[in-house]
């Protein structure tokens, strides 16, 4: 399925998800770029993650302990690039099934995150569903990179989750208010709900659906709901500039 300009400029610039031609990704410079299927390498995230650390600027980028934070301020910024995806499928019913030796992580030396994915047209056709599409993302992306996080940064993987279902229910938010007719808003609350309530739990590799285990009492939110409050603190408010994300627990104590 041919993508496109207007859509590709879009999803780059409200998402930081960037499609490319096959084998024409060229990295910023100065920047730290990886494939994704790299991350699941340990020596490959750590270095990842010593460079991002290093953004920042501070005497504490070298500790541990400061890693485990960025380490899950990077997991929200590659959950606002993933509700790129979700967005392909939900508004423009482009079924992106990702492989992830073509999907790369830029870190920017300012710090800039973003995923760069080299586009082959048959990644998305007519025949792929809402499983193929969230399997690649959640149970081939996600789950083991969270794994991964979690084991050498001791951050539980229910943060994880959570910074993901919060950017997911945000986008799904937006998508739902800027829908034009009511068809299209059923459309979109109907994808939501899947996602949360009615996906499999082989979508994600793991036991249960980890986004619905993160909702408060298992209930799924309200699709335009603004005021859900984390239950795990993100650790956001230990980095350099000492602010709150507007959903922590602790702020909202």
């Amino acid at each position: 399925m041919r993508l496109s300009t207007q859509l590709i400029e879009y999803v780059a610039d409200h998402f930081r998800l960037y499609i490319e031609e096959p084998n024409r990704y060229i990295a910023y410079e100065n920047s730290y770029t990886i494939r994704t299927s790299d991350l699941l390498d340990h020596h490959h995230f750590v270095d990842a993650l010593t460079f991002y650390a290093s953004t920042y600027h501070t005497e504490q980028a070298a500790r541990n302990s400061f890693k485990s934070i960025v380490a899950s301020t990077l997991v929200k910024h590659i959950a606002r690039s993933v509700c790129g995806i979700l967005y392909l499928w939900s508004i423009e019913k482009v079924p992106l099934v990702i492989q992830k030796d073509r999907l790369h992580l830029e870190i920017t030396d300012a710090g800039n995150l973003s995923l760069h994915y080299e586009y082959d047209e048959e990644d998305s056709n007519d025949d792929f569903q809402l499983d193929n599409v969230a399997s690649a993302m959640f149970k081939h992306f996600l789950s083991p990179l969270f794994l991964q996080i979690h084991q050498i940064s001791h951050l539980k993987i229910e943060i994880l989750w959570e910074s993901t279902l919060l950017y997911v229910r945000h986008e799904y938010g937006e998508f739902y208010s800027r829908a034009s007719t009511n068809q299209e808003k059923r459309s979109i609350q109907t994808d939501f709900n899947h996602l949360l309530a009615h996906s499999s739990a082989s979508w994600f590799g793991t036991a249960s659906n980890p986004l619905l285990h993160s909702v408060p009492g298992g209930v799924i939110p309200d699709i335009t709901d603004k005021a859900l409050v984390r239950q795990h603190c993100c650790l956001r408010h230990n980095l350099p500039n000492k602010t709150y994300c507007k959903v922590c627990p602790i702020a909202h104590k």
